[in-house]
Parts: structure tokens; sequence; C-alpha cells
């Protein structure tokens, strides 16, 4: 899904990865894990101020005026998406049997979400995968790695 300020999804395929699991009910417990890993790690790549998304890197510095009000107001000048917390923490999973969207629903964070990804008026600090930006675009692969991983360690706790 492109990122648009009435979007702010990325939506995972896991059909391929789930497809050993039979019963749907398995399957999508096992996307619930898978995306509640992605989110976790996506979370920990901007809590440090990189994007998780696959080619880029760290988040351009705040401007300089800006990072000595945000120094000022909760005590770092960290370019990590999060003055106090509101838009990251609007941050959810949603999850069937054949995959999972990481999403924002809440209007006001959508936008700032959508102003932090496209870099609108400020920055650009890409934290959810953007379709239309560009082909293939995803997350970083130990995040990739990690949520797979999830879904094969679920499938073996599975009885068979």
């Amino acid at each position: 899904m492109p990122i648009r300020e009435d979007e702010i999804e990325y939506r995972v395929n896991l059909k391929k990865e789930l497809r050993k699991i039979k019963d749907p009910s398995d399957r999508e417990r096992a996307a619930k894990l898978a995306g509640e890993e992605a989110l976790k790690r996506l979370k920990q790549y901007v809590a440090r101020g990189d994007s998780p998304v696959s080619g880029n890197g760290k988040f351009k510095k705040l401007s300089k005026d800006y990072a000595k009000l945000k120094k000022k107001l909760v005590g770092n000048k960290k370019a990590n998406l999060s003055l106090f917390g509101d838009m990251i923490s609007e941050l959810d999973v949603d999850f069937d049997d054949e995959s999972f969207t990481i999403f924002i629903d809440e209007p006001e964070q959508m936008a700032k979400a959508e102003n932090h990804n496209k870099g609108v008026t400020i920055p650009k600090r890409p934290f959810i995968p953007d379709d239309k930006a560009g082909r293939g675009k995803n997350f970083k692969k130990d995040i990739v790695d990690a949520y797979k991983n999830k879904i094969k360690q679920f499938a073996k706790k599975l009885p068979k």
C-alpha cells in the first residue's frame, strides 16, 4: 500500500511462509506473532534513530533549533520520531491467515506519519515501507528474518 495521509499502513504477505500450517486459526496466530515481532523491531530501530526500511540508514539529524527545544522538553535531541511518543505509540498490527499489517489509524498521528515517511515539510525519515516510493520496499533484512523465524518457531511447536 502506498503511504497516504488517510492510509498509513504496510501489509506483509505471508502466504508462502504460512502455507505449511494447515489450520487457518494457527496461521492467524503465526501471522500475529510475526507482526508483533516486526513492530517491536521497527520501534527499536526508530528509538535509536535508524530507519527500519530497506535502503535507508540513520535518520537525518534534527535542526539546531528543534534539537535544542527537544532537549529542553524531553532531555534528548535524537531524531527518533518521538517528542512525546504519540505517533509511535499509535502504531499497531492487524493480521489474518495470510498476512499482517502495521498501521496507524488515529487521524492526527496519520498526518504526522505521512510527513515523516515522505518528508513533506520536514526531512524524510521513513519508518514504514512505502510501496509507491519504490519497488521492493520492505523492512530491513534482519526484521524480515526475525518475523519469518517467528513463523518457523511457531510451526515447529504445532502437533503433527
